[in-house]
């Protein structure tokens, strides 16, 4: 097998285990960062296929709002959908927020130089999503005109498609090719801190090392000969 074989076979928490000292904070620290990082982009997924919902929501009033002589009603259904919407891509938006602080957590407690280098080529796309977000913390502010951010758009309070929101003229991907962003990005970051931490365990305990690969192989030919005398 070779090692990069081996150490995708492996659980990330066992080889931190072994590359972070077990007596610092560094370990608890990564440990804590990648759960929030996972439960975050699970939370992210799930405000995705709202977003997408909401959004049919809203065309599908407008059209019925369009379509009749204006009642009460038509109005109404339009204000929920919109109110809804707006509510999931805020929180869309703090998913954004965590996991960005999560992957940085773990990219300065593990001093690892090639996790910074996964998370660097997407330093651009989340200082953009981190701009909305504080947009959108104080969009009261520039509703009574006391934002400290001179807006592009000024009239622009929100407004978005299937795929887009904008505010101030500023806009964000808020559907799936968004999300594959964010995904990737912690994917990326995840990828860089298993590889990494295989070469340090690889250099400075090759005993270690050479025991995890046995362990490696030993279940696979396990899980083979499992298979082969299983009845179909």
């Amino acid at each position: 097998m070779t090692p990069a074989q081996v150490f995708r076979a492996l659980e990330t928490d066992t080889l931190l285990s072994y590359a972070l000292p077990r007596q610092g904070p560094a370990l608890l620290r990564v440990r804590a960062a990648r759960h929030l990082a996972e439960s975050y982009l699970h939370a992210a997924s799930v405000q995705v296929r709202r977003i997408e919902q909401g959004g049919r929501r809203v065309d599908h009033a407008v059209a019925r709002r369009q379509a009749t002589a204006p009642r009460v009603g038509r109005h109404s259904d339009w204000s929920r959908a919109f109110v809804a919407m707006n509510a999931d891509i805020h929180f869309y938006l703090i998913c954004w927020a965590q996991i960005h602080d999560s992957l940085s957590a773990i990219r300065d407690a593990t001093g690892f130089r090639p996790v910074k280098q996964a998370l660097r080529p997407f330093r651009l796309i989340f200082e953009r999503y981190q701009h909305m977000r504080d947009l959108l913390e104080h969009r009261v502010d520039y509703l009574t005109g006391r934002g400290k951010r001179t807006l592009r758009t000024p009239q622009d309070f929100g407004n978005f498609s299937r795929t887009h929101f904008t505010f101030g003229g500023d806009v964000i991907d808020i559907g799936r090719a968004g999300f594959r962003d964010l995904r990737t990005a912690v994917q990326r970051v995840e990828s860089a801190l298993k590889a990494h931490a295989w070469e340090v365990i690889s250099r400075s305990q090759p005993d270690v090392a050479d025991r995890l690969a046995f362990q490696v192989q030993r279940d696979r030919a396990i899980e083979k000969m499992r298979r082969q005398w299983t009845p179909e």
